[in-house]
């Protein structure tokens, strides 16, 4: 009953109010990205009002749900327009994919991702932490820009990447997938595959001061090592290819004088 009135409510808006653009506010639940996706508009409108009626208490069924998508290849990328399912991939890395895509790719360079930040803003339950004692790796958040890389995929690799990567990013399905517009270093401009981070998850830790990261981080280890060598690695890439972060470059120097 309650999720029936809380799906009426948020389809009755959706309808009403046309032609709506532009991303909502950081509650993370409903994104109007172009004017008259109205498929689009009830995507969202319905996951709202899940949601809305179910409450936190049952998130978890939710990301059983996301997973069980992944894990029919399903897309569930957030609607925003039609994507192509057929061709050319490009992928967006702004953390370990820089360093360790694991995928075949055939160009490699530097991008930019505008309207979003890379932040340590995930607390890691499997890769490097445990649920008991998470870790914090590498999210994308709302606002500024992120210089990463992009990752050039063939069409015949298209799908067993977009697999690869669904199986990789999502243990916990702590991030939603995303086509987003990217800037190459060449100054073309593609949509590429990525991941942010899903600030409803439970995972999500948002921006920690910066000791209580030094924290996580030096106590984080999981399936694929500790958590001080995510943070060092990826800052050693980032300084590589040109690219500055405080935080991480802050963490790095603490990290290594001990």
């Amino acid at each position: 009953m309650k999720l029936s009135i809380a799906l009426g409510i948020v389809l009755a808006t959706a309808l009403a109010v046309p032609a709506l653009a532009g991303e909502a506010g950081g509650d993370g639940k409903i994104h109007h990205r172009r004017r008259g996706n109205l498929r689009g508009r009830v995507w969202r409108c319905t996951y709202a009002a899940n949601y809305a009626a179910t409450g936190p208490e049952n998130e978890r069924g939710r990301n059983d749900d996301l997973r069980a998508t992944r894990a029919r290849g399903d897309s569930v990328t957030v609607p925003g327009r039609e994507e192509p399912t057929h061709g050319e991939l490009w992928v967006f890395g702004y953390g370990s994919l820089m360093w360790r895509p694991g995928f075949t790719y055939s160009l490699r360079c530097k991008a930019m991702l505008r309207g979003w930040r890379r932040s340590l803003c995930i607390y890691s339950h499997h890769y490097r932490g445990t649920p008991d004692r998470p870790g914090l790796v590498l999210g994308l958040d709302r606002g500024g820009a992120c210089p990463g890389v992009a990752f050039r995929v063939e069409a015949a690799l298209r799908e067993p990447t977009i697999r690869y990567l669904r199986e990789r990013e999502q243990p916990t399905a702590v991030y939603i997938e995303r086509m987003v517009p990217i800037t190459l270093e060449s100054g073309d401009r593609v949509s590429a595959l990525t991941f942010v981070a899903d600030r409803m998850h439970r995972q999500y830790a948002g921006r920690l001061a910066r000791e209580a990261m030094l924290e996580r981080v030096r106590a984080g280890a999981g399936a694929s090592g500790d958590n001080a060598a995510y943070v060092t690695e990826t800052c050693d890439h980032l300084l590589a290819i040109g690219v500055r972060d405080r935080d991480l470059e802050w963490l790095t120097a603490r990290l290594r004088s001990k």
